[in-house]
């Protein structure tokens, strides 16, 4: 399906269709995020499978976020998840580290309210070394005050 350029369809049906079903979104985020998926398989590796064309697919799928719902919204998170585990993770991890700095404003406004059940079942160990590691490396300077803010965070939903 992917070598057949079904994603490219995909997105079409994504913008043809606006906000007029959210139905067809949801269904749609989940094909492609199952898409994704299948090319972090051994096999997919070999074949050197790639979900995407270009930098700007990968551009149209972050700005669909914001015109989808909920669950839509789930399943483009995790193709965004599944696509750093792939075989060109390295690639979009590395696109990915630009936005880094907005990614962990918006964390910090997510975890301010204090949510302590939510931020529990998605901020663990290895979300709180991650974040030690930035700190640690970090050359962007809004990124350590962010994350300054996120360590008491993060030590907060631990206690």
């Amino acid at each position: 399906m992917i070598k057949e350029g079904a994603v490219g369809k995909l997105f079409e049906l994504m913008y043809c269709h606006g906000l007029s079903s959210m139905s067809l979104h949801e269904q749609v985020a989940a094909t492609i995020m199952h898409l994704t998926i299948s090319t972090t398989s051994p096999e997919a590796d070999q074949m050197q499978v790639s979900i995407f064309e270009s930098e700007e697919d990968v551009v149209k799928l972050f700005s669909l976020i914001s015109l989808t719902g909920p669950d839509a919204q789930q399943s483009i998170i995790q193709t965004f998840i599944a696509m750093c585990q792939s075989s060109y993770g390295f690639e979009i991890r590395t696109t990915f580290k630009t936005v880094r700095a907005s990614g962990l404003k918006l964390f910090c406004y997510l975890t301010e309210d204090g949510d302590d059940k939510t931020s529990l079942e998605h901020v663990g160990q290895r979300c709180i070394e991650t974040l030690s590691s930035i700190v640690k490396t970090s050359n962007n300077a809004e990124e350590p005050p962010l994350l300054w803010v996120l360590s008491l965070t993060s030590l907060k939903i631990l206690r």
